[in-house]
């Protein structure tokens, strides 16, 4: 077949203006995490140009920062329906310390004078005890109530409207996500609010010998220092706590009977690392550094037991950053003739018709195809079929029969869609195409088939 298509002239045009312009590229995947970083990177440096007000460059800073690293923790989360719910509950956790007094009516319970003797006592263990009490337990619930707010909704709301389904909490991994959210809001507003005016005043008072206009810049360079510092470092601070506690909130909702045991065993441990943290600041640093290192190492450890029993884990995507040891795996060389001769069917595939395309399609390479969707993987060979079941998550409602077939023969192989939904093929070149019912899309190394929710690609075994 491929030896009697020409590549039309449209096309070549297309290929041209591509290269040449690669903003014009349709394969541009302008949802990743990395390019969302990149333009709110710009948009951040744009901000900070235009501000006029040392407060409003430092809170610009401090919210930069923030959404960093909420990004790099929904990146490894790896769940693509977070995203809305992460900022939703950044932004009612925002408005609830700002406009309600939950958080100090909550504090009066948790700090009696006891706790407040223990807090300001020279003993780091006393301290420890009373940070405990009137700091991880206190901070550490309060952060928790967006999140078993939503995970009530996520037990009440198992078999009900998906719209509400998707902004409940149901597993591990959206606890993680939103406790980090909510830990996100709490410790950015205690840092602008608190710790960024407070050191401003304190270096001003002492610096009071001084003319008004060094102890103003000196109070600004140290209040700015004292932000950055704590913006970055609630990674493993508030973050890492909220987070932490949000893994154990999932796993009641996943597992209900042993709900008790997972929210006092997250509880605790994120009240007692948050007391800790509390207790060794300011005189003893490396307890603390200690301390930032194991949060952050419970956090990521929830992370990746999250993502390896998550029910949508098939859907998740990848986050791997490199292969075992930085070695590529070997792929048999495939002739220059022979990879144009496999790409020209799909680049030419004319619009979507719906009687069945012809079944004879690229050459296959000196390897077998292996089909990969999500975690499964199948051997492309004739006769093979992709059932429902492969897709995860993605293939719930769709019954028990196939959906894919792999049709052809030798010479060439093809993916039939027996389904009534269409695919969305791209080939290796970055060409889409669309396949409906009956139709059948070339199998080529490199190609990238989204079945609706859940995407699979094409390598070679």
């Amino acid at each position: 077949m491929a030896d009697h298509i020409k590549p039309s002239r449209a096309n070549k045009m297309g290929t041209l203006k591509s290269t040449l312009l690669p903003i014009a590229s349709n394969s541009i995947a302008f949802d990743k995490i990395y390019l969302v970083i990149a333009l709110a990177t710009a948009a951040t440096v744009t901000m900070l140009l235009l501000t006029g007000t040392d407060q409003t460059f430092a809170t610009i800073v401090a919210f930069y920062i923030t959404f960093v690293q909420c990004a790099v923790i929904y990146y490894l989360c790896g769940r693509r329906e977070l995203w809305p719910s992460m900022i939703g509950v950044f932004a009612i956790s925002c408005l609830a310390f700002l406009m309600t007094n939950v958080f100090g009516a909550m504090a009066g319970t948790f700090r009696p004078p006891w706790v407040m003797a223990l807090i300001n006592d020279a003993s780091i263990g006393s301290r420890f005890v009373g940070h405990f009490v009137g700091a991880g337990a206190l901070e550490e619930l309060y952060k928790a109530l967006p999140l078993l707010a939503l995970a009530i909704l996520g037990l009440v709301c198992r078999s009900g409207p998906p719209h509400l389904r998707a902004i409940s909490l149901t597993e591990p991994l959206d606890g993680i996500a939103l406790g980090v959210a909510s830990g996100a809001a709490f410790a950015l507003l205690e840092t602008i609010y608190q710790y960024y005016p407070q050191a401003i005043t304190n270096t001003m008072t002492a610096l009071k010998d001084h003319p008004d206009s060094v102890r103003q810049l000196a109070g600004l360079l140290y209040g700015l220092e004292v932000l950055v510092i704590r913006a970055i470092s609630q990674i493993g601070g508030h973050m890492a706590w909220s987070g932490y506690l949000g893994y154990f909130i999932g796993l009641a909702v996943l597992r209900p009977k042993a709900a008790p045991l997972y929210l006092v065993v997250g509880y605790v441990t994120a009240s007692m690392l948050h007391g800790a943290w509390n207790a060794a600041a300011g005189s003893q640093q490396l307890l603390g550094l200690v301390v930032a290192f194991i949060s952050i190492a419970f956090l990521i450890a929830a992370i990746l037991k999250a993502r390896r029993m998550s029910p949508t884990r098939s859907q998740n995507f990848a986050t791997k950053a490199f292969s075992v040891a930085g070695i590529a795996p070997v792929v048999s060389p495939v002739p220059p003739a022979a990879r144009a001769e496999r790409a020209a069917p799909l680049a030419n595939v004319a619009p979507p018709r719906r009687e069945v395309m012809p079944e004879k399609v690229a050459p296959r390479a000196a390897g077998a195809f292996v089909l990969k969707i999500g975690p499964v993987e199948c051997v492309a060979a004739p006769g093979v079929k992709i059932e429902p079941r492969m897709l995860g998550a993605a293939g719930a409602g769709r019954g028990r029969a196939p959906i894919a077939e792999v049709v052809g023969d030798a010479t060439g192989l093809g993916l039939k869609n027996l389904s009534e939904k269409a695919w969305h093929v791209t080939s290796p070149e970055g060409r889409k195409v669309e396949v409906g019912y009956g139709q059948v899309a070339p199998l080529a190394k490199g190609t990238i088939i989204d079945f609706v929710g859940i995407e699979g690609v094409v390598t070679t075994g």
